[in-house]
């Protein structure tokens, strides 16, 4: 098996790393910013989230809230 993805160690990555990475084989990548993902995200620059041992359930579910709720005026 050939590895497809990649995780970037830390998150670390510019656009240098991206088009290593391309040239690599690798067709999605991941770094550790916590934000959304739009449809359009970019395949060697996909955002995700950290968990931590530490963490509690709630914690966690903060985590996967990658917007601001304001009311609508």
């Amino acid at each position: 098996l050939t590895p497809r993805i990649l995780a970037y160690p830390y998150g670390s990555h510019d656009d240098d790393v991206e088009r290593r990475a391309r040239e690599a084989g690798y067709v999605a990548a991941f770094d550790v910013r916590r934000q959304g993902n739009p449809s359009f995200a970019q395949p060697l620059a996909i955002h995700r989230s950290q968990v931590y041992s530490e963490m509690s359930l709630e914690d966690f579910a903060k985590n996967l809230n990658t917007f601001n709720q304001e009311a609508i005026k």
